[in-house]
């Protein structure tokens, strides 16, 4: 969405997906979105973006929300704890690339449940930009198309 004033550049788009631990019951079948309002979820507290949407997409199709067992604002700790409680979540597909302890982590195949995110920078049309700022569009944009 381009606004006056400002110049932004597509980085990439960067998938959210539900994830669980790879021994997971739910993937040993080919799940709906209805199955999964059977299980308990760790995700990052109401009002984050990616948990709206989530939350919305299930009253969408007239399910009630997940059931969040745990609240996390650290995404850092959500792949290590959907690990070891077995709960789902809804993280970047991005983390399942990743090494451990994330390769224990396996995207569960939901397509009403894979939130496309677009990655851009946006700045001044027309401002300057150091050569350090021109460097960091530059790897931003590498990392973005070879998903690092």
């Amino acid at each position: 969405m381009a606004e006056p004033g400002y110049t932004s550049e597509f980085l990439g788009e960067d998938p959210i997906v539900v994830v669980a631990n790879a021994n997971h019951e739910v993937l040993q079948r080919t799940p709906t979105i209805q199955d999964l309002t059977a299980y308990r979820w760790v995700l990052q507290s109401a009002g984050a973006p990616t948990r709206d949407w989530l939350d919305q997409t299930f009253e969408r199709h007239h399910l009630p929300r997940p059931r969040v067992q745990v609240e996390s604002n650290t995404l850092l700790m959500l792949p290590t704890l959907i690990v070891e409680t077995g709960l789902l979540s809804f993280i970047s597909r991005r983390h399942l690339l990743s090494g451990e302890p994330n390769a224990a982590l396996r995207e569960v195949d939901v397509q009403e449940t894979v939130m496309q995110r677009r990655m851009v920078v946006t700045y001044r049309e027309g401002g300057y930009l150091s050569p350090a700022s021109r460097r960091l569009i530059e790897l931003l944009s590498k990392a973005a198309a070879t998903g690092g």
